[in-house]
């Protein structure tokens, strides 16, 4: 259960609200803004509709008879007579959208001020101890066999989903809400200043379900400057914010000069081991440099994270010597070496008790028809799981609800049941980042 910590800060003459009539207060005003994104999801659906038939329509003869439902009744009615209701409705149906898009903007902000006015701040559980890690991973186990065995779902958290990119701008709820079916819990990335705070707008919209980290991507190293270092920091003190990153290095794409990568990397760095949040880190054709970097702060690292890991075997075992973290997505399907995440896999080189998973959405698709992938992988691959990727999700934008995929893709090459990965996996992911459970 979620803890407030408040102070009402009231003027004179003005009756004081108890701590219980803040929270209440609080607590409307987030399902305002939740029913506000529910209804949008409901137009959008409507609006989807609407679209579809009217491409069906346009190029018919005007004379051809159609049927409508208006009240309940089927009424005849011809093409010509249909089609410019359809496109009224469609143009209302869409400024209505618009319109309560630019209200939960604005609850957003009612939100932020009402928080900002009684001191509202969200308190982190205290750490786990040995007992207590021993309960949630029983717990979570109990959970895992319900949710996999019964229902054939898993209990899974994804700890990398670009969420504010804008290919989800029009239909976020929705691409939540079918993740739900398998993934608990998703970590929204943060790539730059604007795109943490958007992250952390996003957790407040659905908490205990979605948490975020705050960071300066490698491409965007470019923006550091002065403020930058007080600005992610803001942002990471928030509890929704579990991890400093995405930042690290890419001497891949070089979207951003070498030199500033190394300054806000280690900058970033820096800011981890004053908060005492993970690293989550980004690296590409940079592992040496990097390894640099972090052994300058060996003796006060926080827990370190390797996102999206695309490497080799060598550098696999590197980061795991240091006691790293490693994430893993639908890459493998795509790894073109012999010495990298496939490799890996069938070597065993991640213990299970490092491994974590995301899905890095909208990229990283897993292809379960790539011809690299052993056939022993590929049957291994259950119905539901592919139903969700095939019906949701496209090369051009992957969703979180694809990582059931990449759970059964892994669980074959280790020889393991895809529950066991999805349990091992998330008890890793709220130990490491501290997650609510």
């Amino acid at each position: 259960m979620r803890k407030y910590d408040t102070i009402s800060k009231t003027k004179s003459k003005v009756k004081t609200l108890t701590q219980e009539q803040i929270i209440a207060g609080f607590n409307q005003l987030r399902q305002e803004q939740r029913n506000l994104a529910s209804k949008v999801v409901e137009l959008e659906a409507d609006l989807n509709e609407h679209s579809l038939v009217i491409d069906a329509l346009k190029n018919v003869d005007t004379n051809r008879r159609c049927y409508r439902m208006i009240g309940g009744i089927l009424v005849e009615r011809n093409v010509g007579e249909v089609l410019p209701s359809l496109n009224d409705n469609k143009e209302a149906i869409s400024k209505l959208v618009d319109s309560l898009k630019n209200q939960i903007v604005g609850k957003g902000k009612e939100i932020n001020e009402y928080m900002e006015k009684h001191n509202i701040q969200i308190k982190q559980e205290p750490a786990a101890n040995n007992e207590t890690v021993k309960q949630q991973e029983e717990s979570l186990e109990k959970l895992s066999q319900k949710l996999g065995i019964e229902e054939g779902r898993y209990f899974i958290v994804d700890i990398g989903a670009n969420l504010t990119n804008k290919k989800y701008s029009r239909d976020l709820d929705a691409v939540i809400q079918r993740a739900h079916d398998s993934v608990q819990k998703i970590m929204v990335t943060g790539t730059s200043i604007h795109n943490s705070k958007e992250a952390l707008r996003l957790t407040r919209l659905y908490p205990g379900s979605l948490y975020c980290t705050a960071g300066i991507h490698p491409h965007d190293a470019k923006s550091w400057n002065d403020e930058s270092y007080d600005a992610l920091k803001e942002i990471a003190e928030n509890a929704e914010c579990v991890a400093i990153g995405e930042c690290g290095l890419d001497f891949n794409r070089n979207f951003s000069p070498v030199e500033s990568q190394l300054e806000a990397f280690e900058k970033q760095v820096q800011l981890a081991c004053e908060i005492r949040k993970p690293l989550f880190i980004h690296e590409r054709d940079a592992h040496e440099q990097l390894i640099n970097i972090l052994a300058k702060y060996v003796d006060s690292l926080p827990v370190t994270v390797i996102h999206c890991f695309t490497g080799t075997v060598n550098e696999a075992q590197k980061y795991i010597e240091l006691g790293f973290y490693i994430g893993l997505t639908g890459f493998l399907w795509k790894d073109k070496s012999e010495n990298g995440v496939r490799k890996i896999l069938e070597q065993r080189v991640i213990p299970v008790n490092r491994l974590l998973l995301e899905t890095d959405s909208p990229f990283m698709y897993p292809n379960t028809r790539a011809s690299k992938l052993p056939e022993n992988v590929k049957t291994s691959l259950t119905q539901r799981s592919l139903s969700f990727l095939h019906r949701y999700c496209t090369f051009q934008r992957n969703e979180p609800c694809s990582l059931p995929v990449t759970v059964e893709m892994i669980a074959a090459y280790l020889d393991m049941k895809p529950e066991d990965i999805a349990l091992k996996t998330s008890f890793n992911a709220l130990h490491v980042f501290g997650l609510n459970k």
